[in-house]
């Protein structure tokens, strides 16, 4: 489970993610895990210790690495910048990376109360994943194996299915998979403001009587107008209408609107 962790979240160094994983709140919930009694499945994710209550949803750099100046409590060990957090039912929120463990073996009366012998690896009592960019990935999976894998089933498999069905669930896979992938876009695309000058939040009212930082904050904000009117622009209706056009064009129109 530690190198698992360790690759996922790009930590060179095994050690810090066993020094993790043995704070007493997530090594309890460990062990309850490898009981028989324990759950079924558990996710890790990887959060700052810092006082931000919105961590970044992708790093920048792997968060393994120290900084250049690490900060060192009182008593001279430094202190850790990150801490892993375990879900066992539902999440808050999906981070960039989360690795799972699910139990994928019976009870000896075929339940799910099945406990893990912690010292042995390789028993095929354990399976774990990293689950990354969500949305992209279900987006991948749809378009690239289930898509294909219906295209390619016999009629043997389809049963009693006529053409008709057949064509209408595979109609229903492709609307979903653009489903996701205008929700993709509009969480990833967007339109990129310039930030204003930081003397404004530094100098307050103040920032008033300097002539400069008004002309150059009146100017941003035509820019910021100028760009935002020409993102919203749809003058041109030929953009996304057809001859065929119907009432399922107009509504995704609008579903596109409201997504920006």
């Amino acid at each position: 489970m530690i190198t698992r962790l360790a690759e996922a979240f790009q930590y060179p160094d095994e050690v810090e993610v066993e020094r993790m994983m043995l704070e007493p709140e997530i090594l309890n919930q460990i062990n309850n895990f490898f009981s028989a009694s324990g759950p079924t499945k558990i996710i890790f994710t990887l959060e700052s210790t810092s006082t931000d209550s919105n961590p970044p949803s992708k790093p920048s750099t792997a968060v393994g690495k120290q900084p250049s100046s690490p900060l060192v409590d009182q008593n001279g060990f430094i202190v850790p910048t990150h801490k892993l957090r375990i879900f066992i039912d539902e999440m808050e929120y999906v981070p960039y990376s989360a690795v799972y463990f699910l139990k994928v073996k019976k009870g000896k009366e075929k339940d799910e109360k099945f406990a893990i012998d912690p010292s042995k690896i390789n028993d095929g009592t354990l399976s774990f994943g990293v689950i990354r960019s969500p949305l992209e990935s279900l987006e991948a999976v749809m378009r690239c194996v289930y898509k294909p894998l219906l295209q390619e089933m016999g009629q043997d498999i389809w049963g009693q299915a006529s053409a008709e069905q057949k064509h209408e669930l595979l109609t229903s896979v492709d609307n979903f998979t653009r489903g996701l992938q205008e929700s993709i876009r509009s969480i990833t695309g967007g339109l990129e403001l310039k930030k204003p000058d930081e003397r404004l939040e530094a100098l307050g009212g103040m920032a008033a009587s300097d002539p400069a930082l008004v002309t150059d904050s009146l100017n941003l904000l035509q820019l910021w107008c100028n760009k935002i009117e020409k993102y919203l622009d749809d003058s041109d209706r030929s953009r996304w209408e057809t001859a065929d056009s119907g009432p399922d064009t107009e509504l995704d129109y609008w579903r596109s609107r409201m997504q920006r």
